[in-house]
């Protein structure tokens, strides 16, 4: 999460949706105090150190806990998140989880195919990007843009807020790594998630019985 002073703009960062690379893009813009804050509540994190409880020296905070900090001000700024397709969300998730050994998580899916750790999510810890930016049906943030476009998308947020900032081409990573999901796993995976398609904008993906597809970098 990034406040741009001058643009009178926030950046919400949902994990896993090519944060990074608009992080690094929106930097030059963002207030100093903030992004060392962060760097150095991270660091605390990684040594298993206490952190700063102040959300806005956190990546990933509860966009609720942001606006009760910054009160009314909060409305004030301009908010604005990207998101993806919850199904890629997913597979996204599941490979970060697998490549980082040190995460308590990696060791809870060790050996699961996706169909598995799809069942596992929904079973047993499911999660959803609509509530990093809902605080119930109330929508937090002033715009929802989706990393299906973000190249497109970005260049609006650029326009809105004014800035001549440049984006990375993203490349498709994964290759050689497909996976493949049941029809009965994704069948309850699109019932489980069928408010979270229309609350992100999107329209349920049709896929054939057997759907496998590429994961996206980030």
């Amino acid at each position: 999460m990034l406040i741009l002073p001058k643009q009178n703009a926030l950046f919400y960062h949902v994990y896993k949706v090519a944060g990074s690379s608009i992080r690094n893009a929106l930097l030059p813009y963002a207030r100093k105090s903030q992004v060392y804050g962060q760097l150095l509540n991270h660091a605390l994190l990684v040594s298993r150190l206490p952190r700063f409880s102040n959300p806005l020296l956190q990546y990933h905070p509860k966009l609720k806990d942001v606006r009760s900090e910054l009160g009314d001000g909060f409305y004030a700024y301009y908010r604005f998140a990207f998101v993806r397709n919850p199904l890629d969300w997913h597979k996204s998730l599941y490979h970060f989880m697998l490549k980082k050994q040190h995460l308590p998580g990696n060791r809870r899916i060790a050996g699961m195919s996706f169909s598995e750790y799809l069942e596992w999510r929904m079973d047993t810890e499911l999660r959803f990007q609509s509530e990093m930016i809902h605080d119930g049906d109330e929508l937090l943030v002033s715009d929802i843009f989706h990393f299906e476009t973000i190249q497109e998308d970005f260049e609006r947020v650029k326009g809105r807020i004014g800035i001549a900032a440049e984006l990375p081409h993203l490349n498709k990573a994964g290759s050689g790594h497909k996976l493949d999901v049941s029809p009965k796993v994704l069948q309850r995976f699109l019932e489980v998630h069928e408010r979270e398609y229309q609350r992100l904008g999107y329209n349920q993906p049709i896929y054939m019985s057997n759907p496998s597809f590429e994961a996206m970098s980030e």
